[in-house]
């Protein structure tokens, strides 16, 4: 339940905040979190050796927060690398639309 309301709460932030994501925007992201989420499992069981599950929950809790800011903090990058590169002016009705 906790993972499905950050998740919710994640879309709704990107959603509030940066709109509609261009295709690059949404690949990377996307690239990120499988990327992300490969290393950490690599982390936990390869290099930290986690034999119980509540080490397990508690270190999946913790890498969660940390990457949920993390994926949000590469959108911020990227978009504003794009918005500095391309001098894109945004019109605010057609930000906040939600189609």
């Amino acid at each position: 339940m906790a993972y499905c309301s950050l998740a919710l709460f994640g879309f709704l932030i990107q959603r509030l905040v940066f709109g509609r994501l261009r295709v690059a925007e949404a690949q990377r992201v996307k690239d990120k979190f499988w990327n992300y989420v490969f290393y950490k499992f690599i982390f936990v069981f390869g290099v930290l050796n986690v034999q119980y599950m509540d080490e397990v929950l508690l270190w999946c809790s913790w890498f969660t927060l940390v990457g949920f800011l993390h994926l949000l903090g590469q959108l911020c990058k990227d978009r504003f690398d794009y918005v500095s590169t391309f001098g894109v002016a945004y019109d605010l009705n057609s930000y906040m639309s939600y189609e």
